[in-house]
This record gives structure tokens, sequence and C-alpha cells, in this order.
């Protein structure tokens, strides 16, 4: 089962943040449904759609990006899970947050004893560009070429790593 928390802009106001459990065989109706009955605006797919996205422009809503980024990591055909496969290390994805102008994305490391987070900037065409991947490669870094604040983070238990930023 996979957790999600919305926050920000996109939850309705005066509304805490909503928690939502859903496991991987959850289908769309049924998210739907649950959305609706907190009383979230779940619309229907219009007539005819195709599950194609484009990239969001630079200018456009914040939720819009997130939406992206959240399609990116669990819909492309090289996702997570495929590019990630075979590496020496292991993680699960924990929790996707949402804020005005990027999406954090949480991990656990089987062979790290701390958490670790990359922040998507989602300002940028270029930064929503292979997510999944640059998410990996970035992580990757952590255990072929940490720096020395990296090692530092890792001792405190948090990384927080930003998109476009392989290095220290």
């Amino acid at each position: 089962m996979s957790r999600g928390r919305q926050q920000g802009r996109g939850a309705p106001t005066g509304r805490p943040p909503l928690d939502v459990g859903v496991g991987y065989d959850t289908s769309r109706r049924d998210l739907r449904v649950l959305l609706s009955g907190k009383g979230f605006l779940a619309r229907r797919e219009p007539a005819g759609y195709d599950r194609t996205m484009g990239l969001p422009r630079p200018d456009g809503p914040g939720p819009l990006k997130h939406g992206f980024v959240l399609r990116e990591l669990s819909e492309s055909g090289h996702s997570w899970i495929g590019y990630h496969e075979g590496r020496s290390w292991q993680a699960d994805m924990t929790d996707i947050r949402y804020a005005p102008g990027s999406t954090d994305v949480r991990f656990r490391l089987d062979a790290l004893s701390c958490r670790v987070v990359v922040r998507i900037h989602t300002g940028r065409p270029d930064d929503l560009i292979n997510v999944a991947e640059g998410i990996v490669d970035r992580i990757g870094y952590l255990f072929t070429r940490p720096s020395a604040r990296r090692r530092a983070e890792i001792r405190q238990g948090r990384v927080t790593l930003e998109s476009g930023s392989v290095s220290p």
C-alpha cells in the first residue's frame, strides 16, 4: 500500500492535509470515489481522453506540474522501478509532497540509516524531463561519490538533494 499526503495550494481552504492510502490495484474510479467522499473535486476523464500528457508550461499551475511529476514517477516507460532495477542499492518511495514550486519525493534506502528527500523544482520544463532517472542518478551519487557534506547529512539521518544537482 502506498500513502500520499496532499498539502499546499491543492488542499481545500481551511482543511488539514489529507492522508490517503491506496493499494497498487486501486483503480481511478476507486480513487475518485475516495477523494469525492473526502470533499475533493474529482472530475471524470473527458470522453476520448487518451492519457497523453504534455510537459506543463513554465507559467502553468503548480498542481498541474505536481501531477506531471507523479505521472512521470508512476507511468513513464523508464519509470523509477525500471531504471532503478539492478542497482547495488534498493529504495522505497515513502512519501510525495507538493509545495508551490516543487515536489519532494522521500525515500528509505536499505543501505543507509537515513531518509533521503529529492526536491524536484517544477518551475522550468528542463526540471521535469526524465524525473525518475534523475532521482536514481542523484541517489546513486550518495553511494559512489558522497561529498563531506553529504556524509555529514547521512550521519544526521536526513539528506536533501535538489533537482538539477548531483554534486556536493
